[in-house]
């Protein structure tokens, strides 16, 4: 008998659908899901920020983020949106019993969602052409070099790289689209059901928002229609993106930009 995988460790960045996605197969696998959050470090960060001085309070909660995922890099290999850290996962004895998943968003659809929700506590540029060429802050736990990105756009490219890295190593990784989850439901869960074991018979998905929102994902679907991606951003933003990102990395992901 073949065991299924033991962990599961969910890799994506920031407004790719991670959040939902775990809540999805917490329901429908058993499986231990590696964390991949700050938790109760990043609450404690929003409750002391008002007792330091308004410009301390990104640092601050940024420091305590980078000392929670630095302590289960080894264990659990870090930030969920982070670069994924490929020497902790080559030397990790579990990492045989772990199936790592990249999730992944249209460039397009993710870019404007990270101008909506930048998660960098700074304000963002109100041009989305603006916030596309605009320095973007980078933490320790994202697992890249330095302090900021050139653009968000620079920052994906690495990420992309690192995640090109992990599919290198012999540990076994599954590329999923948020898209595919959205439009494509059994096929979706159908690339994890011979690698984890199945709380039923038939999957069932989870329709609450985990941010806690009214949206369904009949909701979700309609805003992220792979035919309208291109509406996303205008001719000469989708020219620089696809500039940076490069072609390669579209198709790599599974996209056409």
């Amino acid at each position: 008998m073949q065991l299924p995988f033991l962990y599961v460790k969910i890799f994506g960045e920031r407004n790719t659908g991670t959040n939902i996605i775990a809540q999805t197969i917490r329901h429908n696998f058993t499986v231990g899901l590696l964390r991949g959050e700050g938790g109760a470090l990043f609450q404690l960060g929003r409750l002391m920020a008002p007792s330091v001085p308004s410009k301390e309070r990104r640092a601050l909660r940024t420091h305590l983020h980078d000392i929670e995922m630095a302590r289960i890099r080894d264990s659990d290999f870090g930030w969920k949106h982070s670069a994924p850290p490929i020497d902790a996962i080559a030397k990790a004895a579990h990492r045989d019993q772990t199936l790592f998943l990249v999730i992944t968003k249209h460039p397009y659809f993710w870019l404007r969602s990270l101008h909506r929700r930048p998660y960098s506590f700074v304000p963002p540029p109100e041009s989305i052409s603006d916030f596309l060429r605009t320095e973007f802050p980078i933490s320790r736990s994202d697992e890249l070099e330095g302090d900021h990105a050139p653009s968000p756009v620079h920052m994906f490219r690495s990420k992309i790289a690192a995640y090109r890295r992990l599919s290198e190593l012999p540990v076994e990784t599954l590329f999923l689209r948020y898209e595919d989850f959205l439009t494509d439901w059994d096929g979706f869960m159908g690339k994890m059901a011979d690698r984890l074991w199945s709380r039923d018979d038939a999957f069932a998905p989870v329709d609450a928002d985990p941010k806690g929102s009214a949206a369904k994902l009949a909701d979700y679907r309609k805003k992220y229609d792979l035919e309208k991606v291109q509406e996303q951003l205008s001719g000469e933003d989708r020219a620089y993106v696809t500039e940076i990102l490069g072609e390669e990395n579209f198709a790599f992901l599974g996209y056409r930009p």
